[in-house]
Formats: structure tokens, sequence, C-alpha cells
């Protein structure tokens, strides 16, 4: 049944009217001495990068100007690994979180000297605070700086007022009425309640939003996307229920008799073990390489790598896959130069002889240099399991 537009439009006046925002009774609202503010935790990427993009960032397009703020954003020279913004980031929409993480890592240096100073201590004491409360641990000097770093931002954010930054839709601000920057004040008290706050994270259901929204309605056909969306979400979970139904009714069964291994074997019912949904809801959906059995499986020729030279290497504990594409293609002497190495020829010439290839020319132009590399360690506790991948980032050479 569709909702009449006349009624949803009175609804939504009636709403604005008396200032709802779709809660109507809150669960805690039977809890005697309770405070929202204890037991909801601060969470990085709504509280800490969104408050950032809303608010930090905006005070800065107002005062340098978009066109200006554009410009210095292309201007970057960034790191492997870090996000490039060649359009600037004034008009940029629907952007992540790692979208985020650059524009914080850039905008000091996007906005030295063309602000004032206490405008600059302001903006540089928020990023400080997110950076020092997303640490793992801490203790009574990490809860000081986290504070000294709030303090620091209400020492100097008249600058922000001063400066006619904070603009609301039709005129400048002259209050900070933000929910978000007031709740930063609840943030050391959490962590001390709650342990860092890290580890309440909202990136998986996000995510969620990816797997459940936007990939089943790409096989839609843009038509009535409400609803196609909700008997997709209907129709899964009684998939999924029926899965687990079946599962727990072979584990009540036990396994079939010897004398009737035949004929159970073809009525008994064994759900799909590729299509199963409780699979597809449980169990990550990255699928994580071994590169240990990679290497292995290259160096005694038992798994012929596509892409030749090998990029799998590995030792007792460690395994390195270097990607595809290099990261730089230049002369020995050039690399020797730039990453200051005075005996890498003599070191390569001393591995190919090693190798029994003295027939070697070092008049070639250019060697493949990585800078980049992704490294999977053995978990010694289980040696079966292995940890995620990491990547780690050298810093580019200078020209």
């Amino acid at each position: 049944m569709k909702a009449d537009p006349d009624d949803l439009e009175y609804f939504l006046k009636i709403v604005k009217c008396f200032f709802l925002n779709s809660v109507y009774k809150p669960f805690w609202r039977n809890w005697l001495l309770s405070d929202p503010s204890i037991f909801f935790n601060p969470e990085v990427l709504h509280h800490f990068h969104c408050l950032f993009w809303d608010h930090d960032l905006q005070w800065c397009i107002v005062l340098l100007g978009p066109d200006e703020i554009d410009y210095c954003f292309s201007l970057i020279q960034t790191a492997v690994g870090y996000r490039s913004f060649q359009e600037g980031v004034s008009k940029l929409k629907q952007v992540t979180g790692h979208d985020h993480h650059a524009v914080q890592r850039y905008i000091i240096g996007v906005v030295v000297g063309a602000v004032p100073p206490k405008f600059l201590a302001a903006i540089r004491a928020l990023l400080n605070f997110r950076y020092l409360a997303q640490m793992p641990r801490f203790d009574d000097n990490s809860f000081n700086r986290i504070e000294a770093a709030l303090h620091a931002f209400h020492a100097n954010k008249s600058a922000i007022i001063t400066a006619g930054s904070r603009q609301g839709s039709k005129e400048p601000l002259e209050l900070w009425e933000i929910p978000k920057l007031e709740l930063l004040q609840h943030v050391v008290p959490s962590i001390r309640a709650s342990g860092a706050i890290m580890q309440w994270s909202a990136n998986v259901t996000e995510h969620t939003h990816v797997t459940e929204i936007k990939q089943p309605a790409c096989s839609g056909n843009n038509q009535d996307y409400y609803s196609q969306i909700a008997q997709y979400l209907n129709r899964s979970d009684k998939c999924f229920r029926f899965d687990i139904a079946t599962w727990l009714a072979l584990a009540e069964q036990g396994g079939p008799d010897d004398d009737n291994d035949d004929e159970c074997e073809q009525d008994k019912h064994e759900p799909d073990s590729e299509a199963l949904h409780v699979s597809h809801y449980h169990i990550p959906t990255r699928r994580l390489v071994n590169y240990f059995e990679t290497a292995e499986g290259i160096a005694n020729g038992v798994m012929l790598n596509t892409v030749l030279p090998p990029r799998f290497f590995s030792s007792s504990s460690t395994a390195f896959c270097l990607t595809v594409k290099p990261s730089l293609w230049v002369s020995i002497d050039k690399a020797s130069e730039l990453y200051g190495l005075p005996e890498l020829q003599s070191a390569i010439a001393d591995y190919f002889h090693r190798i029994d290839c003295s027939a070697i020319d070092f008049a070639f132009e250019k060697m493949q240099t990585w800078f980049k590399v992704w490294v999977q360690q053995l978990n010694y506790h289980d040696q079966q399991s292995f940890e995620q991948p990491q990547s780690l980032l050298a810093t580019p050479p200078s020209a």
C-alpha cells in the first residue's frame, strides 16, 4: 500500500513544527538515574570525522574561499596510499571516511599562512584531540593530553567567530551550539568508563548499507525502489531463517545408519554451502590470500605465476607481495642516489654472481623499484591462521 503524498506532507509539517527527529519514546525512559552521555559511547566516524567535515573544513572554506582552497588542494603532492584532490574539496558530495582522513592530513598545510594564528591553533587543537582520542590504550598522561587539546580549542575558538567563518544559512553565527562539538567533553569520561572508543566502530553497519541496499539495487529496474529493497530484505531474512532451521534439524538427526547409507544419502537434504545465507551473514566477504602458500608454490614450480618476475616471497615467518605495477622505474645510479645506497650496484652484481649469472649488462636504462609492499605474518599462536596483510608505506624519495 502506497502512502498518500498529501498525508505524508502533512505528517512532515507536524514533525517539523514540534521539532521531532523520529525518536518518540527513548528506550531508556524507564531507567532510573540513567545518563545517555555515559552509556552512549562516542563513535569515531560520525562524532570525529563527520564533525571535521561539517564544521572545521567549512570554517576554512569560508575564510579562504572555495576557489582558493580547491587550488591549494590541487597543488599537494600526495604520498603513496594518500588520496589526491585534483578538483579540490569544496564541491565533494557523499564523501567516505577515507576522504575525511585524507583531508585532515592536509588541512593544516593548506591553510597555514592564510589564516590568523589563533584560528590555525583552534583547528590544530581539534585535530590533535581526534588523533589522541583514537589511541588503543590510555593512561593519566594520555587523558591529560586529550583534555589539554580540547582546552586549547576553547581558548582559541573566538578567532573563528571573529573571522566570520561560522556561517548559517543566511548570516554569520556568533554561537557554538554544535551537539557533536559539545559531545567532545564526554570523550575522556567515556574512555574511563568503557575503554578505548576505537572498539566502538560503526564501519560494519555502514558497510552493510552497501551489501544489503546498494548491491541488490543494481539488479533492479529502478522502479519502486523502496518496495523492491523491502521485499529483497524480507526474502533474504526468510532464507536465512530456513537455512538455520535446516542446519539445526540435521544436527539433531545426526549421521545416517551404516545399513541405509545409500538410501539416506539420496533422501537427505543438505543446504548448498555456496549459496548458504548463514555464511553470507556471518562470514566476512573479503577473501584472505595465503601468501605463504603462493610463495612456496612458485618456489617449487607447482604454481606458475602469471606475472614475471615473481611477486611473492616468504621466509619462515613473513611473506611479501609486491604490486603488479612498480612504484618507480629508475636506473641503478639514480636509485642509488635517491635512496642513499652507494653500494647498490655492487650488491646487485654480487647477487647475480651468487646465482651464476655472470653475464649481466648494467647498461639497461631502467630498473623496477617498489616502496609499497603487502606483508603477511604467521600467527604463532595458531599455525593455521594468518594475520591480515598490512600495507607498509615508505616515504617516497625526493626528486
